[in-house]
């Protein structure tokens, strides 16, 4: 369950760092400082290479294949043991499978392997926004990056499209 091709990410709990990774088959919190297991969310992909994004309250995480689902965890310092029932929800489609994504806004903007981008609302896990990205042939492998005003999306054909990192889609 521990396998993983993502990078974890660091989240603030309290006074407190976590460490999140997303394996095959569940996510993990662990004590950035001990390395103990504080949380579980059990999960049906593989292969995660997403890297989670967070906010103050709320870790996204990415599962990986056959079907990349975003799932959203708000995590506390009572946030403990197998909390997979504890989830906010589950986003089911359209969901990044090995391109990073993007928090900003107080929206999460990434792009599935076929080039179509969402722009995602946090609090529900609904699209703002989905749209193609890219015409033609070129697989999403690439990151997005961003900045307060755009998020920059690449393809494997060397394509980019720029989109306002807002929840109007605007290119």
């Amino acid at each position: 369950l521990r396998k993983a091709y993502g990078t974890p990410v660091l989240f603030k709990v309290g006074d407190a760092t976590q460490l999140v990774s997303v394996g095959s088959r569940a996510a993990f919190g662990y004590d950035a400082r001990t390395g103990k297991e504080i949380w579980t969310v059990t999960h049906a992909g593989y292969n995660a290479a997403v890297r989670p994004v967070a906010n103050d309250s709320t870790v996204f995480l990415y599962t990986g294949y056959p079907n990349a689902h975003l799932v959203a965890l708000k995590v506390d310092a009572a946030t403990k043991g197998d909390v997979t029932s504890k989830t906010l929800w589950d986003r089911p489609k359209y969901n990044a499978d090995l391109a990073s994504a993007v928090l900003v806004n107080n929206h999460i903007f990434h792009s599935s392997g076929a080039g179509i981008g969402v722009c995602v609302n946090l609090a529900d896990g609904t699209d703002a926004w989905s749209e193609r990205l890219f015409i033609g042939a070129g697989k999403v492998i690439a990151s997005a990056i961003a900045t307060s005003e755009f998020v920059y999306f690449f393809n494997e054909a060397g394509d980019a499209t720029v989109v306002a990192a807002k929840p109007e889609f605007k290119v």
